[in-house]
Parts: C-alpha cells; sequence; structure tokens
C-alpha cells in the first residue's frame, strides 16, 4: 500500500523530488481545431497510460509516475499543474477543441528563475500544445517532441447520496492552507518552492462523506468526525487505488476556532486549514 501519510509528512517535511516528462500514445480521435468546441476544460484531467505498452517496462515506469501528477484547469484560461509537491501555473490559450497551455510559475517563481535556483532543469518544458477529443473526455499533450504524447482524462466524479451527520455537515465544502509551521527554517530555493505549493493545497470534503486532497498530489478516500478528531482515510493516492487490506488515515483536529490542524507524527511540523 502507497501511504500518502508518508508523502503528506514528507512535504511538510520539505522532502521533495523531481518528475521528468511521462509519455504514452492514444487512440482517441480529436476534434480540429476550429470546429465545434466540446464544452468547458474546467476540472481536474489524470495522465492515462497506454494500455498497449503495458509489457514496456519504460511505458510502466512512466505511468507509474503519471499517476502522481494531474491539470486541474481552474478556468477556462488557467490551469495548475501538480508534480509531487511541486505547483505550476499557467496560462490556457484554445482555438477550437486545440489548445496551448504555457507554464508562467513554478513553485511561485518564474520559469527563469526557478531555473537559476535549481528548482527546475532547462530540459522541463514550458508549452505544451494539446488536442481535446470529440467527446471531450481525453485531452492528448506534448511538448517539444510532438511523436511524444501524453494521454489525459477527465476525472468524472460521481457523488452519492448525503451520508454524514449534522455535526459533520457543518464542515462540508472546500478548506484551504491558512498556516503552516515547519520544524525548521526555510532555508533554500527548493524548499521554498515547495512550500508555496503545499500553501495552494486544496481539501475538499463532501457531503457523501468522500473527501479530495490536492497537495502536490490527489488523494481521494473517505472522511468522518469523531468528537473534534477528523479523520481522512484515503484509498486512492495519484488516481491508484490502495492494495492494502486496511485504509491509510490521516487523523486531523478540529480546533475550538473551526480550523482544521493536521500534525505531523513528530508533533513538531503543523498545517492549519480554513474553511474556504
Amino acid at each position: 500500500m502507497r501511504t500518502w501519510a508518508l508523502v503528506l509528512f514528507a512535504l511538510l517535511f520539505l522532502v521533495g523530488c523531481k518528475l521528468g516528462s511521462s509519455t504514452g500514445s492514444t487512440t482517441p480521435t480529436p476534434t480540429k481545431g476550429g470546429s465545434a468546441s466540446s464544452g468547458n476544460l474546467v476540472g481536474v484531467w489524470q495522465f492515462e497510460p497506454d494500455p498497449a505498452k503495458k509489457d514496456d517496462p519504460g511505458a510502466a515506469f512512466a505511468a507509474m509516475l503519471g499517476g502522481l501528477f494531474d491539470f486541474e484547469f481552474t478556468s477556462e484560461t488557467a490551469f495548475e499543474l501538480s508534480m509531487l509537491g511541486l505547483l505550476a501555473e499557467g496560462k490556457v490559450e484554445r482555438q477550437g477543441n486545440e489548445v496551448t497551455l504555457t507554464v508562467e510559475r513554478v513553485g511561485g517563481m518564474s520559469p527563469e528563475d526557478a531555473k537559476k535556483n535549481k528548482v527546475t532543469t532547462d530540459n522541463e518544458p514550458l508549452v505544451f500544445k494539446g488536442e481535446i477529443s470529440s467527446d471531450g473526455k481525453t485531452m492528448i499533450l506534448w511538448s517539444d517532441k510532438p511523436e511524444e504524447k501524453s494521454t489525459f482524462k477527465r476525472i468524472e466524479d460521481k457523488v452519492g447520496p448525503p451520508a454524514v451527520s449534522a455535526e459533520e455537515s457543518v464542515l462540508v465544502g472546500r478548506w484551504v492552507v491558512e498556516d503552516i509551521q515547519y520544524e525548521e527554517p526555510l532555508k533554500t530555493p527548493e524548499e521554498r518552492a515547495q512550500d508555496y505549493s503545499i500553501r495552494h493545497a486544496k481539501l475538499d470534503l463532501r457531503e457523501d462523506g468522500k473527501f479530495r486532497f490536492r497537495i502536490g498530489i490527489r488523494v481521494d478516500g473517505e472522511w468522518s468526525l469523531d468528537k473534534n478528531e477528523i479523520a481522512l482515510a484515503a484509498d486512492h493516492v495519484g488516481g491508484e487505488k490502495s492494495k492494502g487490506e486496511e485504509p491509510d488515515v490521516v487523523v486531523g483536529k478540529v480546533l475550538d476556532d473551526g480550523r482544521i490542524q493536521i500534525v505531523a507524527p513528530d508533533g513538531k511540523s503543523k498545517m492549519f486549514l480554513k474553511k474556504g
């Protein structure tokens, strides 16, 4: 089982790693630019491995990494790309079903400063070209090598009937990071870039008892409240279903002022979330 608690607390401890490009091929038929648009972009899009290359070790490795990052289109003109604790933000240009995604900030820095401070490398692309399939559910993206394409599929959430108690219902909604207290002061540009990314995390607590936590990696599962303790039991991490018999649980505390506090195992690094 992939332990998302360790991922979360590793981010709080600023233990980051770089993610290169992951590639695959796809079979969906895109609709060329200039034709009728196939719906809006807003939402989360997840990397989809190529089933035809399931026995290719390189493709399998790319699929494993690909599950750890995704695009979220926050509007029709802006996107966020989560990459293992590093947040890239940029603009979207669209003509029909052809899109161009341009990275404008990485970890809160300009791409030039990110490279200068060794937060990213010269090999990481800043512009992605893409096409959206005719049904609006699949997006094919590539950077400087059109022959190396990656496929992303729109995540379609199915919200179930209300399943939370009256006490839990007051917590339903989106939570954002208000503050983080680290064990040690931030020193390096990479630490500050990761801190910027963590501070843009989003926790959605749903009425059907499900949650989604986007904190450099997307975590999905079920949540519950016991007095003032909130439990986030993950069943999917990076889009991959947990293989363990028991769910992986992170426990937080609802404070008297209404905020949620999550504390690392050593009790020193703390994250505070507020309703947003």
